[in-house]
């Protein structure tokens, strides 16, 4: 049996990187969500895990 997967997404405050992530946390291979952005999102991120984080620097 393979492994979920856990993915990272960056961008997610704006719609385009909220619908990705909506469609990985429906997605039943993925165990994790991780969701960041130093903007806090506009849209449901669902159940994935929302950092207020700037990867910039």
């Amino acid at each position: 049996m393979a492994r979920k997967r856990r993915v990272l997404v960056t961008g997610v405050a704006r719609w385009w990187g909220a619908l990705v992530v909506q469609r990985l946390v429906e997605d039943p291979d993925v165990a994790e969500v991780i969701a960041i952005d130093i903007r806090e999102p506009r849209y449901d991120l669902g159940r994935a895990d929302y950092l207020k984080l700037d990867i910039r620097h």
